[in-house]
């Protein structure tokens, strides 16, 4: 999906090993959070239709083009630290 604006990436990517994988991972955490939500607060508005992820898709995205980042401006495809906040 193209997000604009473009928010900038690694000057220098060391290794892709792994970014798929951080990707994927934010968008099946979305969907769990989704999932949680539903079960914890089920007279939200938020679940007044189907939804696949809690997030929109935009969000979603840029969640997990922030997880591929985190990942790509490392040596090793694990995070060595968690993503901030915000």
């Amino acid at each position: 999906s193209h997000i604009s604006p473009y928010m900038g990436g690694p000057e220098k990517i060391k290794n892709t090993n792994g970014a798929g994988d951080a990707a994927l991972s934010a968008v099946l955490h979305d969907m769990a959070a989704n999932k949680y939500h539903k079960e914890n607060v089920p007279n939200s508005s938020k679940h007044s239709n189907e939804y696949l992820t809690y997030s929109s898709f935009s969000q979603v995205c840029k969640y997990a083009n922030r997880a591929s980042y985190e990942v790509l401006v490392q040596h090793s495809p694990r995070l060595s630290r968690g993503l901030p906040e915000r």
